[in-house]
């Protein structure tokens, strides 16, 4: 599979079969990551691997929290879906070192974070970018804390994978000509 197609054809994937991600394949996603654009080349990436079910219930449980606590939705719901995905058989949490790139730390993480989804998608797995558990700064301090994460590094994302159960269908996305602005807005 190309980049471009692998861009395309890419969806967000919720539901996993039970079976475990070689490590082989492990190693590769996460030299598709190292291999993504920094600011100024700092690598502030570091990567933590999670295959610990109790913890992964606990990171899809402030997912849930934060939609409920953010944006006021039904924590019932939620909690499903986010339960659904903990199902997934790997997490990598992707923290950045804030003194390597204190101003770009943000932007480094979600380079190598779609680098993973990318070469997830293009090795026939499937994945999900969860900003959810991190939104809000006590969950996020709070995942920090049981993965002991070092205070000067933050959590830019973490990404759930797996084989996909199912694939899902490409939703509408905004027409190319309504989102194109020459010179000016």
């Amino acid at each position: 599979m190309d980049a471009i197609e692998a861009i395309i054809s890419r969806r967000s994937i919720r539901s996993y079969e039970e079976r475990d991600i070689p490590p082989g394949k492990i190693a590769d996603l996460l030299t598709c990551a190292i291999k993504a654009p920094s600011s100024s080349n700092a690598q502030p990436w570091e990567f933590i691997l999670v295959k610990e079910q109790r913890v992964k219930d606990r990171i899809g449980y402030l997912g849930a929290r934060s939609l409920y606590e953010r944006k006021k939705r039904k924590l019932g719901p939620s909690e499903k879906r986010f339960a659904q995905i903990a199902k997934a058989p790997l997490f990598i949490v992707i923290a950045c070192d804030t003194k390597k790139s204190p101003i770009f730390w943000k932007h480094d993480g979600s380079t190598a974070t779609q680098n993973i989804l990318l070469a997830a998608h293009s090795m026939g797995l499937g994945g999900v970018w969860l900003g959810a558990p991190v939104a809000l700064k006590k969950h996020s301090d709070e995942i920090k804390k049981l993965l002991k994460i070092p205070k000067r590094y933050e959590i830019a994302s973490i990404v759930a994978l797996g084989y996909p159960h199912k694939i899902p269908k490409s939703k509408p996305q905004a027409a190319l000509k309504d989102k194109i602005h020459y010179e000016r807005w």
